[in-house]
């Protein structure tokens, strides 16, 4: 169960964020997104890709713009040519879909 008292529960959040998403429920994948975004620390780095995948399948692009904006905010540097999978990616489908995301989101060249 998630409680409003876990100081981590935009994990479980994500998770289920990201289980909607590959299981082409993006619109429910979307909503959990929306619910970790407002319980992670703005600094969550990984919290925001994520949430990006999310927004992106459900066609969210001024969600998934907005995340991006901040994400290189954080990290002025990152671009196409420096990005990586996170260790969280766990296949190399979903990392493409994750760069697609990136780059549909903003990711500069």
């Amino acid at each position: 169960m998630l409680s409003p008292r876990d100081p981590f529960n935009y994990n479980a959040m994500l998770g289920l964020a990201l289980a909607y998403h590959n299981a082409g429920k993006h619109a429910d994948a979307a909503e959990w997104a929306d619910k970790a975004v407002r319980a992670f620390p703005p600094f969550f780095f990984v919290g925001l890709g994520q949430a990006i995948l999310c927004y992106v399948g459900a066609g969210r692009m001024d969600d998934a713009r907005r995340l991006m904006t901040e994400c290189l905010r954080q990290a002025p540097q990152w671009s196409r040519s420096t990005a990586v999978p996170p260790p969280w990616v766990s296949s190399p489908q979903l990392g493409a879909e994750l760069m697609e995301a990136f780059v549909k989101a903003g990711l500069p060249d």
